[in-house]
């Protein structure tokens, strides 16, 4: 886009805004603390628009499409890469990326639209998320029969009977 149509996009949407989104600073625009407060909102907005036009994209090719996913390091290459060739021959005309991320940066990448799902051990925190558990199961402690089992001052201690 020109300049000159830049500035009456901007223009138009201060406008119809009310209030003005960026000041001239030294020549340079910075943004308003109205433009910043209203970021985060815009961007989740055409995170969206992206996913709809996915979908859309997907449908028009007949359920072709692509699917990003991201899971845990812990549970990338054990558990979700197998589950993804399973489904992979089920689906073939779609594209799968499975991607290792840490909790956080999955949280971080959902917001940003850049995945589709996400595969963690424990729920992130975030109102814009929904979580559904997926698999239940136990995690046991494996030492060597010989070395005691000795817990840290303060903390419960129980023994498998083997």
């Amino acid at each position: 886009m020109s300049q000159p149509v830049v500035t009456r996009v901007l223009q138009h949407a201060e406008a119809s805004l009310g209030f003005r989104l960026f000041e001239r600073v030294r020549g340079r625009l910075q943004a308003t603390p109205e433009a910043t407060a209203l970021y985060g909102d815009v961007e989740r907005l055409y995170g969206e628009i992206e996913r709809v036009r996915r979908v859309s994209e997907s449908l028009r090719r007949k359920g072709a499409g692509r699917l990003r996913v991201a899971a845990t390091p812990s549970l990338a290459n054990p558990l979700l890469v197998p589950a993804v060739r399973g489904f992979c021959a089920r689906y073939p005309d779609t594209q799968v990326q499975v991607l290792t991320h840490h909790t956080g940066e999955i949280v971080d990448a959902l917001l940003a639209n850049q995945i589709d799902l996400g595969f963690a051990f424990s729920p992130p925190r975030h109102e814009a998320i929904t979580c559904e558990p997926v698999a239940a199961g136990h995690m046991l402690l494996a030492v060597p029969r010989d070395q005691p089992l000795r817990p840290a001052a303060g903390a419960m201690s129980c023994r498998c009977a083997s």
